[in-house]
């Protein structure tokens, strides 16, 4: 059997991380492309290529910052699956009575959150808005209104 060699773990450029800072800081794509040092050009373009590319190394980075798929499922998801709410009855300013129930919010957004770090759901397909024009024709006929009569007369080419 050949021998696979080690996939070569690739670090962001200088140019990405500066791309990165930027988005960070809140700047839209285009400006902090164009503060990273991209051409000014198709900025927007370069910016969405330049993530594109650094998605494929973010789950290197999260493993060499120890969060690894086995440690999240064991330290995080697992807790928060089990997650609870407890319910406190006053009256007159002492407590009463409490009740435990299970957070299903939290147990929800927990899955939502391990789903998509996996990638288990499709891509959401986004609609793009169309710039063309589009005309629509209407074949009525045109009412007149004759200033002597408060009635509105039809018109219609086919008499």
């Amino acid at each position: 059997m050949p021998r696979r060699k080690p996939k070569k773990k690739r670090k962001p450029t200088v140019q990405q991380a500066k791309l990165i800072r930027y988005i960070a800081a809140g700047e839209n794509k285009q400006t902090a492309a164009i503060l990273a040092g991209y051409s000014p050009k198709n900025a927007s373009q370069s910016a969405s290529q330049a993530l594109r590319g650094l998605h494929s190394t973010f789950p290197d980075l999260m493993d060499a910052c120890g969060l690894t798929d086995r440690s999240l499922i064991e330290r995080h998801l697992k807790p928060l699956l089990k997650a609870s709410r407890t319910k406190h009855f006053a009256h007159n300013g002492r407590v009463r009575d409490t009740r435990k129930y299970t957070d299903n919010d939290t147990r929800l957004a927990a899955l939502d959150m391990a789903f998509r770090l996996k990638g288990s759901f499709a891509p959401v397909k986004s609609q793009q808005e169309s710039r063309a024009v589009s005309v629509l024709v209407v074949d009525l006929p045109r009412p007149i209104h004759t200033p002597d009569d408060d009635e509105i007369v039809t018109v219609s080419e086919n008499e």
